[in-house]
Parts: structure tokens; sequence; C-alpha cells
């Protein structure tokens, strides 16, 4: 039995990262006149605004046809 994706990893490794950026949430952090830290562990907030996503496409040539997110034989057929 072969060990091969049929498809791209890459674009779902991306697609996994950019989930768990748009989940993201740290523990809120003041800073107070002191100039002191203070993280309250019990309460979250979301920081990250993320104005656009990426998204990571696969694609292959086949006599000037592009074909999206080709398997493994149609990539070996396009080379």
């Amino acid at each position: 039995m072969s060990n091969l994706d049929d498809g791209n990893v890459n674009d779902a490794a991306l697609l996994s990262v950019i989930s768990s950026l748009i989940e993201l949430r740290l523990p809120k952090v003041e800073i107070t006149e002191k100039n002191e830290t203070k993280v309250n562990k019990m309460e979250k907030e979301k920081i990250l605004n993320l104005q656009k996503i990426p998204i990571s496409t696969t694609f292959g040539e086949f006599n000037g046809i592009l074909l999206i997110d080709p398997t493994l034989k149609e990539t070996e057929l396009g080379r």
C-alpha cells in the first residue's frame, strides 16, 4: 500500500493554520500606570483581526488547460 496523499497536503496545512489564527484567543493583558504588566489568564480576548484570508489552491496544467486540485495521477500525467 502506498503512502501518497493524492492531493495537496500544503493546501490542507495552510487551511489548518488560518483556521487556528481565526479562532485564537489570548489572555487579556493590561499595562498599569507604573508600567507593570498584568495578565488575566481567566479572561480571553481575540487580538487578531484578519482583513483578508489567504487561500492556497493547487493547479495542474495539461496542454494549456488548468485543472484545479489535481490527483497524484493527474499531476504525473501533466509533467
